[in-house]
């Protein structure tokens, strides 16, 4: 079969309506989704935002592992960490895009304003969750923006059948929706990995990850009976730095002792470069 090489699509960013105003402090205690409903508040409010700047960087694993301990005087874990095997927990992420890819050839060819519509778990089993993480991630320049809302898997399969939830009321489902719907935006790719997340003890408004053990599958649904994971081409460690302001003393000093440049990185579009060689190359 011959292979199909697809142009970059040449439309415009649609407006996104903003679904809830984000905290004007920024970063704090409820810019995630990532609870389960017995863990403790503040994580169990249902809908979330959170506006900061994020940094990210490439860590082979010897890196990793220096750079983990030189952290380590200064940060703990959080809460989801602290309660993983060996501090690390699942995510599972499918995300959406267009017939000719529109998502991807935004963020390759770096443009400054994105929208990136995706399903979130934290356990590669239906059986295993009681909630489905629904996120609008907007990027405009260096600021990036976060809504999350949660719906039971129910709400999930039924979306993904019937492009259309059975909770029309909350603004996150409803954008997220029409965003979808404006783009014909379907589901394309499956990313699992895990994640150490750790918060700073100086109370910097920041959160501090290492996402590793990435594997990518094409896919249409959250948990699909059968997929195909493919690895990464190269085995790195991401660090990544999400703050609402300027990175503290400490941290820059990590980041200058071992060189550490900010590099974009997508697991997205890495993701489509692994499982689409057919298209891409």
């Amino acid at each position: 079969m011959s292979s199909t090489t697809i142009s970059p699509p040449n439309r415009p960013l649609p407006t996104v309506r903003t679904p809830m105003e984000p905290p004007r402090e920024g970063l704090s205690s409820r810019t995630s989704s990532e609870p389960r409903s017995g863990w403790p508040a503040p994580w169990r409010s249902r809908t979330t935002s959170a506006r900061r700047f994020e940094h990210k960087y490439q860590l082979t694993l010897s890196t990793y592992y220096r750079v983990r301990a030189a952290l380590r005087p200064f940060v703990r874990h959080c809460w989801f960490s602290e309660s993983a095997p060996d501090h690390r927990y699942f995510i599972r992420s499918l995300y959406f895009d267009t017939y000719d890819y529109l998502a991807y050839f935004e963020k390759v060819t770096g443009q400054p304003n994105r929208i990136k519509l995706r399903l979130r778990s934290y356990a590669p089993r239906r059986d295993a969750v009681d909630f489905v993480s629904v996120e609008l991630k907007t990027r405009s320049g260096s600021l990036v923006e976060k809504f999350a809302t949660r719906v039971a898997p129910e709400e999930c399969d039924h979306f993904l059948r019937h492009r259309t939830w059975i909770d029309q009321a909350d603004p996150v489902l409803s954008e997220f929706r029409r965003l979808a719907l404006l783009r014909d935006q379907r589901p394309k790719l499956l990313v699992d990995y895990r994640r150490e997340a750790f918060l700073p003890k100086d109370h910097t408004r920041a959160r501090i990850t290492f996402d590793q053990a990435m594997a990518y599958a094409q896919a249409d649904r959250l948990f699909p009976q059968t997929a195909f994971f493919r690895p990464p081409a190269r085995r790195w460690v991401i660090l990544e730095v999400k703050i609402a302001e300027a990175l503290p003393d400490w941290l820059q000093g990590i980041v200058r002792t071992f060189g550490l440049k900010a590099v974009p990185n997508s697991k997205y579009a890495h993701g489509i470069e692994q499982t689409q060689h057919a298209i891409f190359r």
